[in-house]
């Protein structure tokens, strides 16, 4: 651990601090908005705090009945009436009686006094008051009835921009050398009006790290940045934009920012906060679907519908499709809702504003108890597609803790596999109106159709015996839909310009701005329909443009002051990294990111309350301790557990997981700055960073440090200081810059303990497949320690013709991955284990993929009885759910033996560290640094000839499908502490005594995470 240098720092010191660590929080364009605050709070109250004073208040308290003087279905009645006076005191909800009254502070006095509150109600109106209590400027009225006479619609309403059709525009011709595309025309247009320029081209290396950032998440790798600057070719641009378009990292990046609109995450929030064990899947869904340029019409529709599209007659797709409507499965769900009634109301609601705020730009969720307060959606609209949505089968069962269907499918090997998805129920129906949005309070039938503002007045309700969600779809997708594309392309618009065309992005409505451009826009909509709804088509015509590759840092005070939000785009915005930008680009430039893409890390940290449908109850514990949180992977595969976030990916403002995201916050604030100085992540990434360049001189290395982190060579003077401030942290911390060791010689990897731990007789590593002269080898086995190099007498079976090969230095993110029905590794040269020995410690690695049992290493051949030891996994009922623990076994002494408690569990897609051991009057069992079994016993190990074996016994049993990798054999029983330090050097946690030649690199590249050039994008 860093510790506090007792001698003060140099003068010169003092100011690279100043220049590397300051982390700017005064500026303004980065501010958390009000106005989306505001629209927040607004949507509190209308979707859950005034349905329940309706629902649970309004009886006793309301116009025609006011008890104690007091009522709730005003504003007023809150802030002003009363015996006693005002309830609600905005902002104080301990000063607030009606928060004291639900809560039930005094006995006799707790409301409502039969049916009482519950948690989650009580929590929504306590954060209402806290926030503000705000009430939006309008009574409750009823809604107006399907049979009133007249328009529904005023002139003024119908012609609405956001509700007229798309229209073909044709961009006007400029004379101006710079425009490169037809987005500049329309720019410069309105540039030109006020009389301003446009900022410069960027230089190259600024427009590479943009552009590779935007379409990737991860920064430029140094060799590109020299390539890139160097390539003076005209279609240089174009081509390196296509190579990003076509880097699985593209899906990665634009999936997260879909996942954000459509409120992903992983478990249902409320009081169960149920865990969604295959959410993964759609998440996997939609990175491939976007890799793959799937056509957005495509992508909606399935979305939403992928159950009822007609058989292709492949049973890839097909499965595809049916995981694409966990799109309706992925947000937040009540469960444990004593009312089922209500239950399943509410999730179609959620499931009806979602999908409009997301597709549409439209917030329908507030027409839910009366007509939409702005915009022109009756309630009638709103239960035209609340009848859709319920009738859509979502839920399994209505027990207390409910059950959300999940299909049992074939997946795309023949395995029988559970997706989130969603089917129609037997008997599709509409329904009529909630007043005031009480189901018990029943107004007419609402026929199940479409939005009336778009669709047309009174148009034909959709005559399916269906659930109506195939009609909805595609009306949805159609190009004649005149939200669809506009409210896509202003999406893809603000990731690339900092703000959208329409700057609401997630309302389209009369509460939300009107379009700076709304000519660009339709040209832009237009355009994506008219190039069969391709994304990656849209990204070109964006990034093509003079506009896109204008320069951020430019001086020009007239432009600040005529247009300080830089609505007109006369310079190219800076914006802060996202949250999974910073934390995936530490993570790429310390080289320590494994890229593998798929799958799940969320096999740990629940519990299944209900075994027999699989119905579990989220519980990680503290998230900083929480293993998957701490998986090298990018961070679009880390576990979203409502209301456990990810700490870091927390402070940097990841997407809200209970709503739909179309604008992230951004803020920079203290607490961000401190992390990147101190916490233990930043720590490791940082000395990852240094250690990974430590055969470079000083000069050399701080320019490829510079290069990682801020795609540019430091300036003289940067460079100046920068190897001022390495020389001075060396200097307080003891160490003679003169006579300064290369940390790489001081500080050990994982594989040079293992080789320096006394008693090493064999140590195998164990990584992928190669071939060398047409054949395939499993590299890097070296047996014993004494003679390293020597070719173990190995075999793969399995594979023809695979051996064990020469030793080499190899990342565990490479290892041999046994397919867990014919392949395992076996030594038959085993004598160094012939010898009389008083002791033995077997430490290994291993990655499952199954839940079952499986045999890591071992000496066991029930064939010809030379049965010795073995481990491997075990599978066990802990916290009520079957996981894997690792087992232990000597024949001849205490026999087979596995821990029952959590801490040895092992998660399956995730390498555990395993030590067993026998000697010095007891047997041992260590998983991942900790002790989890140990057994009195004063016996010696024991051998005969059997093989040494991995990945399954010599008699074809117990396959393991997954890892297993750097398998060391000691002759000696291993002491607690070389055993955790062996693991955290392994897993790469912090190493307790460090050098100080890598401490001050270390500090050196935590300062330059601080920079302003790391943490934004000009």
């Amino acid at each position: 651990m860093m510790t506090t240098p007792a001698t003060p720092l140099k003068p010169s010191t003092c100011r690279i601090l100043r220049v590397l660590v300051v982390f700017l929080v005064s500026s303004a364009d980065f501010s958390v908005s009000a106005q989306n605050q505001q629209t927040e709070r607004v949507a509190l109250f209308e979707k859950h705090v005034r349905p329940l004073l309706l629902k649970r208040c309004v009886s006793c308290h309301g116009p025609r009945k006011q008890e104690a003087g007091l009522r709730l279905d005003r504003a007023d009645g809150l802030f002003r009436s009363g015996d006693q006076g005002p309830v609600v005191k905005p902002n104080k909800p301990e000063a607030s009686r009606l928060i004291r009254l639900i809560r039930g502070d005094d006995e006799n006095l707790a409301m409502p006094p039969e049916d009482r509150l519950s948690k989650q109600e009580i929590k929504i109106f306590t954060q209402w008051v806290l926030q503000g209590a705000v009430w939006p400027g309008y009574d409750n009225t009823q809604p107006r009835s399907p049979e009133s006479d007249g328009p529904l619609f005023t002139a003024a309403q119908k012609a609405y921009w956001a509700f007229q059709p798309i229209v073909q525009v044709r961009p006007r011709h400029l004379k101006d050398p710079g425009i490169s595309s037809p987005i500049d025309t329309f720019i410069r247009t309105g540039l030109q009006a006020v009389d301003l320029t446009p900022a410069p081209r960027a230089d190259a290396r600024t427009r590479l790290r943009r552009v590779t950032l935007d379409l990737t998440g991860l920064p430029p790798a140094a060799a590109e940045i020299a390539a890139f600057a160097a390539d003076g070719t005209p279609d240089a641009w174009p081509r390196l934009i296509d190579r990003k378009l076509a880097s699985p990292a593209y899906g990665e990046k634009w999936g997260r920012h879909w996942l954000d609109v459509v409120r992903f995450a992983e478990s249902a929030a409320h009081d169960g906060n149920n865990g969604y064990l295959h959410a993964w899947r759609y998440r996997d869904y939609v990175i491939d679907a976007i890799n793959r340029d799937h056509p957005y019409n495509a992508f909606v529709i399935e979305q939403l519908a992928g159950d009822l599209l007609p058989s292709t007659g492949d049973a890839a797709i097909d499965l595809e499709r049916m995981v694409a409507t966990g799109f309706l499965q992925v947000g937040p769900k009540p469960v444990v809702m004593r009312d089922k009634r209500q239950m399943l109301l509410d999730i179609a609601d959620e499931q009806l504003s979602t999908t409009t705020i997301a597709l549409l730009g439209l917030t329908v969720g507030c027409a839910r108890c009366h007509d939409h307060k702005f915009d022109p959606i009756p309630t009638e609209d709103y239960y035209s597609l609340a009848g859709i949505f319920m009738s859509t089968h979502v839920m399994h069962d209505m027990a207390a803790d409910s059950m959300w269907i999940e299909p049992e499918v074939a997946g795309s090997g023949g395995e029988v596999i559970r997706v989130m998805a969603v089917r129609d129920q037997p008997q599709p129906a509409n329904l009529r109106i909630h007043l005031r949005g009480n189901y018990q309070t029943l107004g007419a039938e609402a026929p199940r159709r479409f939005l009336q503002i778009i669709a047309g007045e009174n148009h034909p309700a959709i005559e399916t015996k269906a659930s109506g969600r195939l009609e909805l779809a595609r009306w949805i997708a159609d190009k004649r839909n005149p939200l669809t594309a506009r409210v896509l392309v202003n999406r893809m618009w603000q990731r690339h310009f900092g703000r959208g065309i329409v700057a609401t992005t997630d309302d389209f409505g009369v509460r939300g701005e009107l379009p700076s451009h709304p000519e660009l826009l339709d040209w832009l909509a237009h355009e994506l329909a008219e190039r069969d709804w391709s994304m990656k088509a849209l990204h070109r015509i964006l990034l093509q443009s003079a506009t896109y590759q204008q320069s951020a840092s430019v001086e020009n005070r007239r432009a600040a002051t005529l247009d300080a939000d830089n609505r007109l785009l006369w310079r190219m915005p800076r914006r802060r990294l996202s949250a999974e930008e910073v934390r995936d680009s530490m993570l790429f430039a310390s080289q320590m990111l494994d890229r593998q893409m798929g799958g799940t890390l969320f096999t740990s940290g629940y519990n299944f309350n209900r075994p027999d449908v699989k119905l579990s109850v989220v519980d990680i514990g503290d998230p900083e301790d929480y293993a998957p949180f701490h998986q090298p992977r990018r961070s679009v595969y880390l576990p979203v557990i409502r209301n456990q976030m990810h700490p870091m990916l927390a402070l940097f403002d990841t997407a809200n997981e209970h709503i739909p995201v179309t604008k992230r916050t951004e803020s920079i604030v203290a607490p961000q700055a401190l992390f990147l100085m101190n916490s233990s992540f930043a720590r490791q990434a940082a000395r990852r960073l240094a250690l990974s360049t430590t055969t470079l001189p000083d000069a050399r290395r701080i320019r490829e440090i510079y290069l990682r982190l801020l795609g540019r060579a430091p300036t003289r003077s940067e460079q100046r200081e920068s190897q001022d401030y390495v020389g001075d942290y060396r200097e307080v911390l003891g160490l003679d810059p003169a006579g300064a060791t290369r940390t790489a010689a001081v500080v050990q990897s994982y594989a040079d303990q293992v080789r320096d731990t006394p008693g090493l007789l064999a140590y195998y590593r164990l990584n992928a497949m190669r071939t060398i002269d047409g054949q395939a080898v499993t590299p890097n086995a070296l047996q014993p320690s004494r003679s390293r190099g020597k070719v173990v007498n190995g075999a793969m079976f399995g594979v023809a013709g695979a051996v064990l090969d020469q030793p080499g230095e190899v990342a565990r993110d490479t290892a041999i991955e046994l397919n867990g029905e014919n392949q395992r590794i076996q030594v038959d040269d085993v004598e160094f284990l012939s010898q009389a020995l008083d002791a033995i410690t077997v430490e290994y690695w291993i990655k499952p993929v199954q839940v079952a049992q499986q045999y890591a290493v071992g000496l066991d051949d029930l064939e010809t009885g030379k049965r010795y030891w073995k481990s491997g996994l075990h599978p066990t009922q802990i916290e009520g759910r079957e996981q894997l623990v690792i087992y232990h076994e000597f024949f001849h002494t205490g026999g087979f033996r596995f821990p029952r408690n959590k801490e040895a569990v092992v998660a399956t897609g995730q390498w555990s560290h395993v030590v067993f051991s026998l000697g010095a009057g007891a047997r041992k069992l260590f998983v991942n640094g900790q002790l989890v079994d140990t057994f009195k016993t004063d016996a010696r190990p024991i051998f005969g000839g059997a093989p040494l074996t991995f990945g399954s016994r010599a008699d074809d049993r117990e396959w393991l499908q997954g890892g297993i990798d750097e398998v060391a054999i000691y002759n000696q029983v291993l002491d607690e502490q070389t055993i955790r330090n062996h693991f955290a050097a392994g897993s790469g946690q912090t190493m307790e005594a460090l050098h100080p030649d890598l401490l001050a690199w270390q500090s050196f590249c935590q300062a330059v995470f601080c920079m302003n050039g790391f943490i934004f994008v000009d």
